[in-house]
């Protein structure tokens, strides 16, 4: 029994350094931690961390270590790796605020938004000037709103984060602001701001796709066509569900166009399952248009 247990030892640790990597498997030093986490080599980096001795774990080690667990999605890890690292006294505000963030930024992701507002709450305070760590800040807190329903009190805190943020997050956003304010039923500055998403934006679909319901909205079927007809030629695979064919009809309907009509109701017909929510309304929105065109066309019978 000794024995076997001794040859169950040494492949667990003979694991354990593979898993590490052979440059990585002797190292010793809170910088290591630092340095795996700046590469991106998380896993390696808490690894590290745990078989780092107590003595040697710096604060900056600490907060690599939590970060490398964030990432890992190992929420509580993470989130007692921070508390840690704010016990250390010396500790500057703006690193107080960045680990309120990232905290916020776990209680988001497990669904509790009010304690991300909170820590967003947290961070802004401990920030002096505004910039884009405020701005991530603002957002936390916009987002954590949005998720509770509340998009009256998330709109300001959005257009704070648009007006701290970088040039490079502008167009994540504005997209954000323009759902906000859709939502709201703003629809005149929803407009506005998805406008504002460029076309190379991971955005730029939904933003066109958001600017055609704005249309159909206002009945304004000719730009939902447009908008529409846009999409399906920009990002064809993203514009081939049952709202986009509903739409179409809609606008089919208003042109009085019974060809066009007729094509979309029967590719969706043969796309769509019958308990389509969009499919049954487009078969209903066609059936009352068919029926309203012979009722017109039977009464100017009978006038003749």
């Amino acid at each position: 029994m000794p024995i076997r247990r001794a040859i169950h030892c040494q492949i667990i640790i003979l694991l354990a350094v593979v898993s590490v990597g052979v440059k990585h498997a002797d190292a010793q030093h809170a910088i290591d931690v630092e340095r795996l986490a700046a590469e991106g080599e998380y896993y390696e980096a808490w690894l590290q961390y745990t078989q780092l001795p107590r003595r040697r774990r710096t604060t900056a080690a600490v907060i690599a270590a939590a970060k490398s667990a964030m990432a890992l999605g190992l929420a509580k890890q993470a989130q007692s790796e921070f508390d840690l690292a704010l016990a250390d006294d010396s500790l500057r505000d703006v690193d107080r605020a960045r680990i309120a963030l990232h905290k916020g930024v776990i209680e988001f992701q497990e669904g509790r938004y009010r304690v991300a507002i909170i820590q967003a709450e947290k961070a802004i305070q401990l920030i002096d000037t505004k910039g884009p760590l405020q701005a991530r800040a603002w957002l936390l807190w916009a987002e954590s709103l949005s998720q509770l329903g509340q998009h009256g009190a998330a709109e300001p805190k959005y257009r704070q984060a648009l007006s701290e943020s970088l040039q490079s997050e502008n167009a994540e956003l504005s997209f954000k602001l323009a759902e906000c304010l859709f939502s709201l039923g703003k629809y005149d500055e929803a407009e506005k701001y998805y406008k504002k998403v460029p076309t190379q934006s991971v955005r730029s679909s939904s933003s066109i796709r958001q600017l055609a319901a704005i249309s159909l909205e206002r009945k304004d079927y000719k730009r939902v066509q447009f908008w529409l007809s846009e999409g399906r030629k920009r990002f064809p695979n993203q514009f081939l569900d049952s709202w986009v064919d509903y739409a179409f009809a809609l606008v089919a309907i208003d042109k009085k166009d019974d060809e066009l009509l007729t094509t979309v109701l029967e590719r969706a017909v043969k796309r769509y399952p019958p308990a389509d929510h969009w499919r049954t309304l487009l078969e209903a929105a066609a059936e009352e248009y068919n029926w309203k065109r012979g009722s017109f066309y039977a009464n100017a019978e009978k006038s003749t």
